[in-house]
């Protein structure tokens, strides 16, 4: 539906930013001059009536902690389509808008429409404003509905070649779903939110009560569980830390498991554990270079061990693998590709830190390429190196979810593409209506 005429008929204005979760709502502003740690908000407002969040930022922490029964979207002035609370708000289907620059044009009380598609917000819309974004809404959804056909449908070219279609998820709760939504496994369980409750750091009963739930109610497909990666400016509850100057380059991934080591031991038994009911595999983030990579298999070969004296079952097929997101490690991926099992190329962290771009920073957006001649070929390099020692190689990020990216990831050859749940029809179906050999030439180009 065209979009012509709703500047002229709304009786507030709009605002436009970067949509980061399709979806239209309406609901009252809760203007917040600083967003609280437990944003389940709503105390002040009827959980009949739904509100929309304003705030300088939310953490993907903070919106997984959002109370749904009264909010029904939200919007910030940073970030964007692949910061971490953009991220979150679309694999939990919540509408959102960032990089949204509202300054003092929206306060608390006021009435809004958001839509998440187009990243537009509307503030004291008129009647026809609200009967075109009711439209939108029904089209949106007609949408939806046509897609979903695909779901359940092999991810298999027109001439037979399959990839394997992920999901990339951040709670246990939302497992369920992606299975449903036609995810054939779990490319990537985030493991982060469950060290941030503000009781501390997990005990081990806890994570393998997390992992060993996920793994049992969809086994016999594969679970990915990536190990705690923690950005500069996260902190866990009594494990406070000073803040880092420079959140992307510093004590985050690897780094900081193996900074703690003891952390980093909790969740490895709990996750070797957690193998016995089914197949897992696991992940080390933000991996730079092959002495941190050896500590890390150092210190989970010393945990299977001690966990085989203790006679505790573990799995027998257990993975181990990296995620490539740093270019240094990209260039030494033929060698790290012997050293493990299989490779998942972050695409959003690969593009920030190969085009030195903050992918939270809304003042750089407009340069963040995933189609930037570098990014492509260094995902090249990575399924080149890859293949060469015999492993699988995953895509995730939101390239992965992107329709009109498969062509170019499928002729390079990428095994497995994860992504938010609610991508993965659309995914399918550019999947179906592709050959391979259209693919691979158009890869051949780059």
């Amino acid at each position: 539906m065209k979009d012509d005429g709703i500047m002229a008929q709304q009786e507030g204005g709009s605002i436009r930013g970067v949509g980061v979760s399709p979806g239209i709502c309406c609901g009252r502003a809760v203007v917040l001059t600083d967003v609280p740690s437990d944003p389940s908000f709503g105390s002040d407002t009827p959980a009949a009536e739904p509100v929309i969040l304003v705030g300088s930022d939310f953490s993907g922490e903070e919106v997984l902690s959002m109370d749904l029964e009264s909010v029904c979207g939200f919007i910030s002035a940073a970030g964007g389509l692949t910061a971490s609370g953009g991220i979150v708000a679309k694999g939990a289907g919540i509408p959102g808008v960032m990089a949204c620059p509202f300054g003092d044009r929206i306060r608390t009380g006021d009435d809004l429409i958001l839509d998440g598609t187009t990243g537009e917000v509307f503030m004291h819309p008129s009647p026809d404003v609200v009967a075109q974004c009711n439209e939108r809404t029904l089209q949106y959804q007609a949408a939806q509905e046509e897609m979903r056909v695909h779901r359940h449908l092999p991810a298999e070219t027109k001439d037979g070649w399959k990839v394997e279609v992920l999901a990339a998820v951040d709670l246990a709760d939302a497992v369920p779903g992606a299975i449903v939504a036609g995810a054939g496994g779990i490319g990537l369980f985030r493991s982060e939110f469950y060290y941030l409750t503000g009781d501390g750091a997990p005990s081990e009963e806890f994570l393998f009560s997390i992992y060993q739930h996920v793994v049992s109610s969809i086994a016999p497909l594969p679970v990915t569980i990536r190990t705690l990666d923690l950005s500069g400016t996260t902190q866990i509850h009594g494990l406070e830390r000073e803040r880092d100057p420079n959140p992307a380059l510093g004590l985050k991934g690897i780094r900081f498991s193996l900074a703690h080591p003891e952390l980093f031991r909790t969740q490895l038994r709990a996750l070797y554990r957690a193998s016995a009911f089914g197949q897992v595999r696991i992940l080390l983030p933000m991996v730079s270079s092959a002495d941190e990579l050896q500590s890390a298999k150092s210190i989970l070969a010393g945990v299977r061990d001690e966990l085989t004296r203790e006679g505790v079952r573990i799995g027998d097929g257990v993975k181990v693998g990296l995620v490539l997101e740093v270019p240094a490690a990209v260039l030494a991926a033929s060698h790290l590709a012997s050293e493990v099992d299989f490779f998942s190329i972050s695409s959003n962290d690969l593009i920030q830190y190969g085009l030195a771009l903050d992918r939270v920073n809304g003042t750089v957006a407009g340069g963040y390429d995933p189609l930037d001649p570098g990014i492509l070929k260094m995902i090249q390099l990575v399924v080149q190196a890859g293949h060469g020692a015999g492993i699988e190689v995953d895509l995730c990020g939101e390239m992965a979810g992107n329709p009109a990216s498969v062509p170019l990831l499928l002729g390079m050859g990428l095994d497995s593409l994860s992504m938010s749940p609610m991508d993965i029809s659309g995914v399918k179906k550019m999947v179906r209506e592709s050959t391979l050999d259209q693919c691979a030439a158009l890869a051949e180009l780059l």
